[in-house]
């Protein structure tokens, strides 16, 4: 028997959640959401796994791209919607903290982000000295910072992908946990195979699949995509010290390229503590590596140990 709706959302990740979500909310539309939940235990036999997989993403409204700025604001304008909503938490305004030296970078980014929050009437400090701003922060080499308390600080990215999940299920979205095997264009609609057998048949096809989208017959060619695996390392600390150090803001210094992130201290699932920090995404910086099969992306997902890198470090938490 086939299934038939008027959209398909391929991928039940980040993406594809809020768009399965926003879909909701458009009365009279037969939505699915088609994609496997989150793994309890990392299998390479697995066919895909996603990104949200995580609790402490950062959120901010600064940032040297126009169009980023825009829909961050927009973004966490809409957290307390969705949480209502689900009774999920998602946000966390702890706020947001750019920090650095003068360099030709970090004072583009500065000029750039006091332009957008004064355009938008958001409240900013700049500082001269990080060193006792926040308890347990005492930044090297840092000579200046830009913080943003307000609508600025990190998700449970994890939360994020539930809450939109159990809202856009309530409003009517049906949620089929199965990979798509092939998708195919008819003359006035498309055919989706799923790997469990079922056929469904829809108007249109929104695929959020990320890094996996090019290694499933998803598409009529190849996407030009460049993927890479970022490496990230989370610091466990004692709930002592969590209950000290969870006021500090999301932070990204910007001494020199490429920038490392730094979130504050997040309960994890496990029960555990940790402070997360990790490089920016630039393509050549040296704690990344380019993902070119199928298999490379399972392995990069599925590893359990990542090596500690030297020099990653350009900053003392005293904690």
């Amino acid at each position: 028997m086939v299934e038939n709706y008027d959209v398909c959302v391929v991928g039940a990740g980040t993406f594809g959640s809020c768009a399965a979500y926003h879909l909701s909310q458009k009365t009279g539309l037969r939505i699915c959401l088609l994609g496997p939940g989150e793994p309890t235990v990392k299998d390479s036999s697995r066919a895909v796994f996603g990104c949200h997989y995580d609790e402490g993403r950062i959120t901010r409204t600064l940032s040297t791209k126009k169009t980023e700025l825009i829909l961050a604001l927009q973004s966490t304008l809409g957290y307390a919607k969705l949480e209502a909503e689900s009774g999920i938490k998602v946000f966390n305004e702890v706020g947001y903290a750019n920090i650095g030296a003068p360099n030709d970078f970090f004072d583009k980014t500065l000029e750039e982000s006091i332009s957008f929050c004064d355009s938008r009437g958001l409240p900013y400090e700049l500082l001269d000295d990080v060193a006792g701003r926040w308890e347990g922060f005492d930044p090297q080499g840092v000579e200046k910072a830009m913080f943003v308390r307000e609508k600025g600080g990190h998700i449970s990215v994890r939360n994020l992908v539930k809450a939109t999940q159990k809202v856009a299920i309530q409003n009517g979205v049906v949620r089929k946990e199965d990979v798509v095997k092939s998708i195919s264009k008819e003359e006035d609609s498309y055919s989706i195979e799923l790997e469990g057998g079922a056929m469904i048949n829809c108007g249109k096809v929104c695929i959020t699949t990320g890094s996996f989208t090019g290694f499933f017959n998803l598409l009529p060619g190849i996407p030009d995509m460049k993927l890479m695996g970022h490496t990230v390392m989370k610091f466990e600390i004692d709930a002592e010290t969590f209950e000290r150090c969870k006021s500090l803001p999301s932070v990204i210094v910007c001494t020199e390229l490429p920038y490392i992130y730094l979130l504050p201290p997040i309960r994890y699932p496990n029960g555990k503590y940790y402070i997360k920090l990790g490089p920016s995404v630039w393509f050549d910086n040296p704690v990344s590596r380019e993902l070119f099969t199928h298999q490379d992306v399972l392995d990069y997902y599925c590893q359990e140990d990542h090596p500690f890198l030297p020099g990653l470090l350009p900053l003392l938490l005293i904690i």
